[in-house]
């Protein structure tokens, strides 16, 4: 999939793309960086012009999202991939517990604090005063449209994760 990304930034091509007078490639954001004009590869001095073909060929490459194993079923193209993935609803969550490897969708993920740590969870609503007690380590509190949180209380301080950032960096 190398050949689908622009030379110069290494991101995959988007239209519009254009190509020198050789043929090589390159992304509309990374042709103006480019000095007097001269081709990236061959060095070549040209004038870039868009490559419709090219262009028709990267619309039509399909991809499925990387995280198809936990319940995606996106199809989108190579250049989508990338950013649909940023977003992904289905993207795993990992278990904050020490030395713990789980990875799996959020309902897995409070299913899995439940069984495998017994965590305990709250159930709240939105603009509703809540009052529940926090002993230290984890607890989550899940909302009934499912937006999952997880919190930490550590030495009378509480933090607070969305689930879906539960994710390694």
């Amino acid at each position: 999939m190398d050949a689908l990304d622009c030379p110069v930034c290494f991101h995959p091509l988007r239209p519009p793309i254009y190509q020198c007078s050789v043929g090589h490639f390159i992304c509309s954001s990374c042709r103006p960086k480019l000095m007097h004009n001269n081709c990236h590869l061959c060095s070549a001095e040209t004038t870039f012009k868009r490559c419709l073909g090219m262009e028709r060929l990267m619309e039509s490459v399909m991809v499925l999202c990387s995280n198809a194993k936990y319940g995606c079923s996106e199809k989108l193209t190579y250049y989508q991939k990338e950013g649909h993935e940023k977003e992904c609803p289905n993207a795993p969550c990992f278990c904050p517990e020490l030395n713990c490897g789980f990875a799996g969708p959020t309902a897995a993920l409070l299913d899995h604090f439940a069984s495998v740590h017994k965590r305990p969870h709250t159930t709240i609503r939105y603009s509703r005063e809540l009052e529940f007690h926090v002993h230290p380590g984890l607890h989550v509190l899940c909302t009934k449209d499912k937006q999952d949180f997880v919190t930490q209380c550590c030495g009378g301080a509480i933090w607070a994760w969305h689930l879906p950032r539960l994710r390694p960096t």
